[in-house]
């Protein structure tokens, strides 16, 4: 089958999943075209910049609308009938408004479930949504008739074990949300070498996270080297009361073979069992207590990875491709010929 895929707005955290997608297409011989949202968002920048006065914001939403008007254009085009859409965000809705109006098949994996209500007004645009958070589906089936949960993914080209010396106690990489920073202020790191990454602009002196922050927003590929240098990889999801899903790191970390501590999610404890201990969400006495533990433990880490990394090898990109196309071909009135 020949789509296009619509890449996210920003080259971090889920650009690696339209990464990971785009790979497991061709690997199943599908044809892909690329509509790099985040390239034309920044060209699209760049032009409002030049016409709007030094002392003036440029307008957003003129530039996230220009950035969308070229993704009917190159569907046409190529002859795509199908548009497979990363995330969402930052692509303005009359992009895929103008899809519509053509007969262009629109799916969306929504990968910001339950944080994002938004997404569900853009659900009523398409007519598949694929949704990261599995107690999301039945308020998403409200605004769009085929709607399936499909889970995050590893990539094995990039996540697989590599024998490395382990030169660092601790690693977090990801975004700063507020419950993440809130429950690392209250860790006490002393003795051990933790490592942090990723957007944190919330952290600044008298912070004592501030010493921690060496790495930036790095490529996945990049972040994979970390990973096996790394004792105890810490995941902590973005807080929500009703989400039970596993973020990505989850399955990354695992195919990596490296040995990870996490916030409670139903879904890791389904999938994993106790490979992965799990700490009460926003417990930094029993996160502390639970890390101390394990850098002291160095067989009892090793053996638990080794079973998370058996339990993850199914949750591969190729196998979502094919829970994708599985859906979008019970939904088309045609045959798919890849």
């Amino acid at each position: 089958m020949k789509l296009l895929l619509c890449w996210p707005s920003a080259e971090f955290s889920i650009f690696d999943v339209a990464n990971g997608l785009k790979n497991a297409l061709e690997n199943k011989g599908h044809e892909v075209v690329d509509y790099k949202l985040y390239n034309r968002i920044k060209i699209m920048a760049l032009g409002a910049r030049a016409i709007t006065p030094e002392d003036k914001d440029i307008d957003l939403e003129s530039v996230m609308l220009l950035a969308a008007e070229g993704l009917l254009y190159k569907t046409v085009v190529n002859d795509c009938r199908w548009v497979f859409i990363v995330s969402g965000m930052g692509l303005h809705p009359n992009g895929v408004v103008a899809l519509k109006r053509v007969g262009i098949k629109v799916a969306t994996w929504f990968t910001e479930s339950p944080y994002d209500d938004n997404e569900f007004d853009f659900a009523k645009l398409c007519d598949v949504a694929f949704i990261n958070e599995r107690t999301s589906i039945d308020e998403f089936k409200i605004y769009c008739n085929n709607v399936s949960y499909l889970p995050h993914s590893y990539n094995p080209a990039v996540h697989f074990p590599v024998q490395s010396e382990k030169t660092i106690d601790v690693l977090f990489v990801g975004t700063g949300f507020d419950n993440r920073q809130g429950i690392l202020e209250q860790v006490d790191f002393t003795g051990i070498n933790f490592q942090l990454g990723g957007l944190w602009n919330g952290i600044s002196e008298p912070s004592h996270l501030s010493k921690y922050l060496k790495y930036p927003c790095i490529d996945n590929s990049e972040l994979v080297k970390l990973y096996h240098q790394t004792k105890i990889a810490l995941n902590i999801h973005r807080w929500h009361e009703n989400a039970e899903s596993c973020n990505p790191r989850v399955f990354e970390v695992a195919a990596c073979g490296i040995f990870q501590v996490s916030d409670y999610r139903k879904e890791i404890e389904d999938i994993f069992g106790n490979s992965i201990p799990l700490y009460e969400r926003g417990n930094p006495i029993e996160l502390a207590s639970m890390l101390r533990y394990y850098l002291a433990h160095d067989q009892e880490r090793e053996f638990k990875a080794r079973v998370a990394l058996k339990k993850v090898k199914e949750f591969t990109f190729d196998n979502n491709i094919k829970t994708i196309m599985d859906v979008i071909e019970n939904s088309s009135k045609f045959s798919l010929v890849s």
